[in-house]
């Protein structure tokens, strides 16, 4: 299986790193290309990029730059051992202890309280109680090790698998139907989303969990806008590589989560813009910009917001 997998779990794969390639190059045309608003050639004043501390986000990240100055010309050494269009653009990250900008979700004990208390809803183990002959069969046919049937929780890696395979275009085991497979992960994903703080199961979102998720992301995201327009500062892009939930809370948190990706998680290599904009009378506005995924068109989706 190693032609296949050839990483092991929670990496990122051969056709995850076309797709952060493929986003580098849709947001080179863009912002390079087409608006010219910057220089093909690299500049580190131009640009500030993070990534969260795993080895997919940080590999995501490092491809999407060298996709976005893949023309960029006289900025790496003159040697022909140099690969071809290669910057080594830096990537800043923090331990995940310290990631409160773009993982607060996962370090936050009140939000786990919340989502805790969430996941042992009346409602959400009225349901789990109902699927758990399902669930126990599905378990079985997976060869999973389960002893505790009132969470999701081991069947993270089942999803997983099977989600990639599909993605990968792999056959999936002979057993796991459409039926089997689309009424696990409806199931499964409204739950999840419950317990993460979204609306369900007779209760309204849960808006603290949606700030904690999201909160100083967006505080750092507008100070940096208002130093951009003072002139306070010379960067022109910043970049984050994070995760589908950080996607999910901030979209949640600005109104459009609904509208733009449904009840599920943003696609992989999913990717929102915040652009600031100036008109003729020197007032400044935002756009808000969405790639679905590595195939999909922009979006424009400050409607929504």
């Amino acid at each position: 299986m190693k032609d296949i997998w050839t990483e092991p779990p929670g990496e990122l794969t051969k056709v995850g790193q076309i797709q952060a390639f493929d986003q580098g190059l849709k947001l080179k045309k863009r912002y390079v290309d087409e608006l010219g608003y910057l220089s093909k050639n690299y500049w580190s004043k131009d640009i500030a990029a993070r990534s969260t501390f795993l080895n997919r986000t940080l590999s995501s990240a490092y491809i999407f730059m060298t996709a976005f100055y893949l023309d960029s010309e006289n900025t790496t050494p003159n040697d022909p051992r140099w690969p071809k269009s290669w910057n080594p653009i830096p990537i800043q990250t923090v331990p995940f202890k310290d990631e409160y900008l773009l993982l607060s979700f996962d370090i936050c004990k009140r939000f786990k309280r919340m989502s805790r208390e969430r996941e042992f809803h009346p409602k959400v183990q009225e349901l789990l109680l109902k699927e758990r002959p399902f669930l126990e069969e599905l378990a079985k046919n997976a060869s999973l090790t389960i002893n505790d049937y009132s969470t999701y929780d081991g069947f993270w890696g089942f999803k997983d698998a099977v989600l990639i395979q599909t993605l990968m275009g792999l056959k999936r085991a002979e057993w796991i139907t459409d039926e089997i497979w689309n009424r696990f992960l409806t199931t499964r994903q409204k739950v999840y989303y419950f317990v993460k703080g979204e609306a369900g199961f007779g209760e309204p979102e849960n808006l603290e969990m949606t700030a904690i998720g999201s909160g100083l992301f967006l505080k750092t995201l507008i100070t940096d806008m208002e130093r951009k327009i003072s002139k306070k500062s010379q960067l022109k892009l910043h970049f984050y590589s994070a995760h589908d939930s950080t996607i999910s809370y901030i979209l949640r948190a600005l109104g459009p989560k609904t509208d733009v990706v449904g009840n599920g998680a943003p696609g992989f290599a999913s990717t929102v813009a915040f652009e600031v904009w100036e008109d003729n009378n020197s007032s400044h506005y935002v756009k808000v910009l969405y790639w679905r995924d590595n195939e999909s068109d922009l979006e424009n989706i400050t409607k929504f917001v």
